[in-house]
């Protein structure tokens, strides 16, 4: 269990309550269609979202290279997965989870060890990102504040 909350609160509670104690913060971040940038430089990467069949390759990448990932194919509020595929193998995934009618949340962006820095996030980022905001109107998302790679590619 993850509690969610204002990180003064959450620390208040978890001296309270030992047991539960705080492992990490994080911020939420969010777009908006005007506010939204496309990748300055052009990634060649095909984005597609997964069918379901997917979701076997979806769980092995997020075990290999995002084992925390709150959002797991299958997990409560997960609504579908986006993804990316090199020579038939899933390199790059992102969902869409626990979004509202006019905010859609993305989550559980990985990219496998190996195909990183070459763009692939980025060019996965930005086509789920403008993809939910076609159909809400908004984007959020959370990143622990720890996880400066995800923070600098949000």
């Amino acid at each position: 269990m993850r509690l969610t909350g204002d990180a003064e609160l959450i620390t208040a509670v978890a001296r309270v309550r030992p047991d539960l104690g705080v492992s990490e913060t994080f911020g939420w971040m969010q777009v908006a269609p005007e506010t939204l940038r496309q990748p300055q430089k052009p990634i060649e990467a095909v984005v597609e979202w997964l069918p379901e069949q997917a979701d076997t390759e979806v769980a092995r990448l997020l075990a290999n290279s995002f084992p925390d990932a709150e959002a797991q194919p299958g997990g409560c509020g997960v609504r579908r997965w986006a993804g990316i595929r090199e020579a038939g193998e899933l390199v790059a995934t992102a969902c869409e989870a626990w979004s509202a009618p006019d905010l859609g949340v993305m989550a559980g962006v990985t990219v496998a060890r190996h195909a990183r820095g070459r763009g692939l996030g980025r060019a996965l980022c930005a086509a789920v990102l403008t993809w939910l905001c076609a159909e809400r109107g908004r984007v959020a998302l959370m990143a622990d504040a720890g996880n400066t790679t995800a923070v600098r590619l949000y």
